[in-house]
């Protein structure tokens, strides 16, 4: 069995052609960056990274995702 992650999964919520700002999935925290996804990721949900891509995988599109 996997283990939960410890890094931020981000799903984007800055507009497209804007530098890339997210909220993490796993714990909620807004206003992440690329360079954040590294940092330590308190991941109440539990998710591993594959659990976490494959929600945003199946994840229904919105008019904001382009």
């Amino acid at each position: 069995m996997m283990r939960p992650t410890t890094m931020h999964s981000l799903r984007r919520t800055s507009p497209f052609g804007q530098n890339f700002v997210g909220t993490c999935v796993l714990c909620g925290r807004e206003g992440l960056t690329f360079k954040d996804m590294s940092g330590y990721c308190d991941n109440q949900r539990g998710l591993t990274q594959d659990d976490a891509l494959i929600e945003a995988i199946n994840r229904p599109l919105t008019g904001k995702d382009g």
